[in-house]
């Protein structure tokens, strides 16, 4: 099911999910090609989301986020992934439960993505919308040369063509729709 993931445990785990959903995707078009046995590329949007709940320093902005995803999610769901890095299910396995905010693994994206070439962070919210470019390789080793009975993947994202929207300050100066009529016009 495409939608809102998650990105706990650090940067690491935002994209083991990625990896997973972007596979996921790649052997569905897979499938329908006439040949199964080939490298393929899937460029793809998604949308990160930098929130902070209101007990970490957060405003109503984060938490509104997080309350309304399921709306948004049934809007956008064909046309984009969103992910929640730093946020974790708070039960493994069951998505009735909703999401928990984790600092240190928010700390841990931040971070990467300071690496990586995301300088700046508006406040308690903001989204990142970005392509993920995704290859799939059939092959017996990687490029450093391990093993691959199964082939290998990379993910390359275009950070510097991305755009970035502080939704907080955008709320704060009713710049912006209430976020449910923003994200179904994102994803028309």
């Amino acid at each position: 099911m495409p939608g809102g993931y998650p990105g706990g445990k650090g940067f690491e785990g935002f994209i083991e999910t990625l990896d997973k959903r972007l596979f996921a995707l790649a052997q569905e078009a897979k499938e329908s090609r006439s040949s199964q046995h080939e490298d393929f590329d899937l460029i793809m949007p998604i949308g990160i989301f930098l929130v902070l709940d209101q007990a970490n320093g957060g405003d109503v902005s984060a938490d509104e986020i997080v309350r309304r995803f399921h709306p948004l999610h049934d809007e956008s769901d064909k046309a984009i992934d969103f992910y929640f890095l730093g946020w974790q299910w708070y039960k493994k396995g069951d998505r009735t439960k909703g999401i928990r905010f984790d600092l240190d693994s928010f700390k841990k994206c931040r971070t990467t993505l300071k690496k990586i070439g995301v300088k700046s962070f508006g406040g308690s919210a903001d989204l990142i919308l970005v392509d993920v470019r995704y290859r799939y390789r059939i092959a017996t080793q990687d490029p450093e040369g391990r093993p691959t009975p199964h082939g290998y993947s990379e993910q390359d994202f275009n950070f510097p063509g991305a755009v970035q929207i502080n939704l907080a300050t955008s709320r704060e100066k009713n710049k912006s729709h209430q976020l449910v009529t923003f994200f179904s016009q994102l994803s028309q």
